[in-house]
């Protein structure tokens, strides 16, 4: 390789990503406002990473941004997929044409993504008001769950009829809704993912930290089991793994974080804020996800008003 186009950019990085290994990395799809880069290591699954640029708003947990908007557009226009990227000493060489691009990261900051070590303690009364935010904004009716006939049958016959009994207590209707949701729907993200893994971030927050049982109720079904049990057997798309994956590793995307500080903190404003910002991405996936936390929290609700909790 005798010649070389040059340029630079600092990096902003999650927390689950960093540090980024010297590797090659695989370009997989590229899409109007980013791309998907796969590492194909010998070993294990391949990591997804998310490149896009500096947007603090739609920052991921999978995601790497570069501050330099000229490099970034200029990958945009260049990169296809199933063409690469090999990261060394803290330099990229992209395989561009007419001639190779080298990247030299000056800098590497990262954003926060993990949840926090506390967990949330919610009262009746708590719940109630968390539920009514959510109902208010109307997640339900702007989710996949209220448009698609299949997933609308299951919500309104299943999860708000039988199934949501004893949900929390049963095993095999919890593996049941875990069988029929993972991988349901279209896109990158299909729908019934989404709303698993808002299940599962609000099943993160409650979670005790002093052992490996919910604190609300210590003969509750654990969720992260039965999807870690899905994720060897059952298909669905490289992104939704790579969310799964993360959400198991308490690393969410940070509009969730500024939601658990919201409701910790009982900040109104903030949480009504965090909502939308969270309704704003994709399609439907910000309100199916939503929407599945909706419903963890109705479960726990009704978990505490069988105990006599107040």
């Amino acid at each position: 390789m005798n010649k070389l186009v040059a340029d630079k950019t600092a990096l902003l990085i999650s927390t689950y990503l960093f540090p980024l290994e010297d590797q090659i990395y695989w370009v997989d799809s590229v899409f109007e406002h980013g791309i998907n880069l796969v590492t194909r290591k010998t070993e294990g699954s391949q990591q997804l990473i998310y490149l896009s640029a500096v947007n603090q708003e739609k920052a991921s947990v999978i995601g790497v941004q570069l501050e330099n908007k000229q490099v970034f557009n200029q990958l945009m226009r260049c990169l296809k997929p199933g063409e690469q990227i090999r990261q060394r000493n803290h330099s990229w060489i992209v395989y561009t044409r007419p001639l190779p691009l080298k990247i030299d990261l000056v800098d590497y900051q990262r954003y926060s993504c993990c949840l926090p070590a506390y967990s949330l303690k919610l009262t009746v009364k708590d719940l109630k008001q968390l539920i009514d935010s959510l109902r208010k904004a109307k997640v339900y009716q702007q989710s996949a769950f209220n448009k698609l006939a299949t997933l609308q049958n299951y919500y309104q016959n299943k999860l708000l009829g039988d199934l949501q009994n004893d949900l929390l207590t049963d095993p095999a209707k919890m593996s049941d809704l875990v069988q029929f949701l993972f991988g349901k729907g279209l896109g990158l993200t299909p729908s019934g993912d989404d709303f698993l893994q808002g299940m599962l971030v609000m099943e993160q927050s409650l979670l005790s930290r002093r052992g490996p049982i919910a604190s609300f109720e210590q003969t509750c079904v654990i969720l992260s089991n039965l999807i870690q049990q899905a994720l060897k057997v059952k298909a669905t798309t490289k992104v939704s793994q790579a969310y799964y994956h993360a959400a198991l590793a308490r690393q969410v995307n940070p509009t969730w974080l500024k939601l658990i500080e919201a409701i910790e903190n009982q900040a109104t404003d903030q949480l009504s804020q965090s909502i939308r910002a969270i309704q704003s991405y994709g399609h439907t996936s910000g309100n199916d996800m939503l929407l599945g936390a909706q419903f963890y929290l109705q479960l726990i609700l009704k978990n505490k008003l069988l105990k006599g909790e107040v």
